[in-house]
């Protein structure tokens, strides 16, 4: 059994901070470097928010619940596939937003 404090602390503070900072600064130097190699920055924008919502919306939050239920001993196997179903309409969504990110690059570029 869990105390109150337990199941209410925040779980990113209990993040390493090495991977933490890790994580931002591979994310930060991502659109740094596209931005510079890159003739437009909305291209950068659109492939880090692509990548990123789908992770956010839907891959960690399922990858959470699923480490959850197994954590704490669920039994019922609608949990896991309710988990399972999260990640992929993340990958889904991945998929979606890369190939409509893909397809408006093939237009032509005007310049203003």
């Amino acid at each position: 059994m869990l105390t109150s404090e337990e199941v209410n602390r925040l779980a990113y503070k209990d993040m390493r901070p090495t991977f933490y900072w890790l994580t931002t600064l591979t994310f930060y130097l991502i659109v740094v470097i596209g931005a510079i190699h890159t003739p437009q920055v909305t291209f950068v924008l659109d492939m880090l928010a692509a990548t990123t919502n789908s992770a956010f919306i839907f891959v960690i939050p399922g990858l959470f619940y699923w480490r959850a239920a197994k954590q704490y001993g669920v039994q019922d196997r609608k949990y896991l596939v309710r988990a399972k179903v999260f990640i992929f309409l993340g990958f889904v969504n991945f998929t979606v937003s890369f190939t409509s990110l893909y397809l408006g690059m093939k237009e032509p570029v005007e310049a203003f």
